[in-house]
């Protein structure tokens, strides 16, 4: 059994959730071949592994941010290229296969799998300051030269990478993750979300964080062009509520509802129980992703596991993720979103997004044994090495 390094580092703080769908996906292989271990820092949070499936766990503080044995491997990596520390500590607890993690150098054992989730700083330069861009930049190329082998989410970031570091293209796998919501009889019904939230008994959804490239001001102009029509309809969204590259763009969001009038139609509740979260998806008309760029959306994953319908902005990698009976609109076209809200807020069938949902758990299974069988490939290509 080849034992694979997932290290759950700093980097991986926002994506607990895409750990824990690549581990349940490695888990339910029927013909598992690889050993997933989790390498956390000594201060990691025990309330962030128990939301995790249960597999081996290895503390140590060479991953504790701001710390001097953190520093020395930063500098080993940035002077040099290497890793010694790390790849010391790795051999010594017999893991074969470093992933999602730090490159540890040309040519080091075990082999290092670096995960990008995006270049969303290359897409949309404007959200980002020229020292977050350069210093991004820097980082990606420092992961081609030295890495063993660069994990991208879509093919259209690995054709974005191909276009900044051609000579990575060798490297690169991609590995589209599926997302499995967790749906059971604790998760909340439509009465329930109600109360708790204050919300009607027809929404649409929008689970994303914050961010300026979120695109969420798109919504607010779409709600505008409805209620002018005498057509309103109520958005509910869930995410973090700060953009720690523009600290006043929630603020500017809701200030820009107040003055077009649709603060009524558009419900932020910012960040929830993840089974509230899951009961706001299932109950809704649809969900809707607005975003300018996407690495792989999460948001988009969730539904299509849902079986819920998708209203999503016409990127390259929202065509690539292809939810079943996705409808698309223009990233500046409010009209456009506005359009298709209408259309889905007036055909909405609850038999019919029932029977949906039955269809997409019914095809869950085989979605999530493929990402795992993806996933161990890239890992065993390299433990035969």
């Amino acid at each position: 059994m080849t034992r694979v390094g997932l290290a759950l580092g700093a980097s991986w703080l926002g994506g607990v959730s895409y750990c824990r769908n690549l581990l349940e996906a490695i888990l339910a292989l029927p013909d598992r071949r690889i050993e997933p271990v989790l390498l956390v820092g000594r201060r990691a949070d025990n309330g962030i592994l128990a939301a995790l499936p249960p597999v081996e766990v290895i503390r140590t503080g060479l991953l504790d941010r701001l710390t001097p044995r953190w520093g020395a491997r930063k500098v080993w990596q940035q002077v040099f290229g290497r890793d010694p520390l790390m790849g010391r500590f790795l051999r010594s607890h017999g893991i074969d296969v470093l992933s999602h993690s730090d490159f540890l150098g040309t040519g080091a054992a075990p082999p290092a799998i670096c995960w990008i989730p995006d270049l969303q700083h290359r897409q949309l330069p404007q959200f980002s300051r020229a020292s977050q861009r350069w210093y991004r930049d820097h980082n990606i190329s420092l992961q081609c030269r030295h890495a063993t082998r660069i994990i991208l989410s879509s093919h259209d970031a690995e054709r974005e990478l191909a276009r900044f570091q051609p000579s990575c293209v060798g490297k690169a796998r991609v590995l589209q993750f599926v997302a499995q919501p967790r749906v059971s009889a604790a998760t909340p019904d439509l009465e329930t979300l109600r109360e708790r939230y204050g919300i009607g008994n027809a929404y649409f959804h929008v689970p994303n964080q914050f961010w300026a490239h979120k695109n969420h001001r798109l919504i607010l102009d779409a709600l505008a062009v409805l209620k002018a029509r005498g057509d309103p309809v109520l958005v509910v969204s869930t995410g973090p509520t700060t953009d720690y590259r523009d600290p006043q763009h929630f603020a500017r969001l809701m200030a820009h509802a107040d003055a077009i009038g649709v603060q009524s139609c558009f419900r932020a509740l910012g960040v929830i129980p993840y089974g509230d979260l899951v009961g706001l998806m299932v109950n809704a008309v649809a969900v809707i992703n607005p975003s300018r760029a996407e690495g792989w959306s999460t948001s988009v994953e969730e539904a299509k596991s849902l079986g819920k319908q998708v209203i999503l902005s016409d990127l390259p990698v929202h065509r690539e993720q292809a939810p079943p009976g996705g409808i698309y609109f223009g990233v500046d076209d409010a009209s456009g979103l506005a359009e298709a809200m209408q259309v889905l807020w007036t055909t909405y069938d609850v038999d019919a997004d029932g029977e949906r949902r039955t269809r997409a758990q019914r095809d869950l299974p085989a979605r999530v044994e493929a990402f795992g069988r993806a996933y161990q490939d890239i890992v065993l290509e390299l433990a035969d090495v």
